[in-house]
């Protein structure tokens, strides 16, 4: 009921250019924060992903290193990368 008073006051009045400029206004702040946001979730996604591929690598060589030494069993490289994948998860927009 409201919003349909709201709406003739501004007909009556012809404030219709005022209120959509005001609109315009607000969603071009909704947009630059928007960008904002996703730039700086990309950014922390690729540098986690980043962090989290360079680890996965070292861990596959010292496991490589480890079982041509014959100190540790073949089956430590299927283990160690699948505990190491659960552990960490990048950032997720809602």
């Amino acid at each position: 009921m409201d919003s349909l008073l709201n709406f003739e006051n501004v007909k009556l009045y012809c404030n219709e250019a005022h209120e959509v400029a005001r609109y315009d206004e607000a969603l071009a702040g909704y947009e630059q924060a928007a960008i904002k946001t996703q730039t700086s979730l990309s950014a922390l996604n690729f540098g986690q992903n980043a962090i989290f591929s360079v680890g996965l690598a070292g861990m596959m060589y010292m496991c490589t290193q480890s079982i041509a030494a014959v100190s540790a069993f073949a089956a430590y490289v299927l283990l160690r990368p699948v505990v190491y994948t659960s552990l960490p998860f990048p950032i997720r927009e809602p």
